[in-house]
């Protein structure tokens, strides 16, 4: 098992991420990362973020961390 941080890059490859992880890994999004995993058919175990760039319903029985949107960090480094 590894542990997969999918974040919310702009150059993000749904099909390097189809590829790369697998049912066994515990996978963790940061913010917009969510999206991605949800095209790429991941479930993920925890979404890390304030979500100022998703804010739609996550609709999966995972861990959700909100965020404080007044930070100086990105979400990717809170994951």
């Amino acid at each position: 098992m590894h542990c997969v941080i999918i974040a919310g890059s702009p150059d993000t490859n749904l099909e390097f991420i189809k590829s790369t992880v697998k049912d066994s890994d515990y996978v963790i999004c940061a913010d917009k990362g969510y999206l991605y995993a949800k095209n790429a058919g991941i479930t993920p175990d925890v979404v890390v973020g304030d979500f100022d760039s998703f804010n739609s319903k996550i609709n999966d029985e995972c861990e959700i961390i909100t965020l404080n949107p007044i930070k100086d960090d990105t979400d990717t480094f809170h994951s």
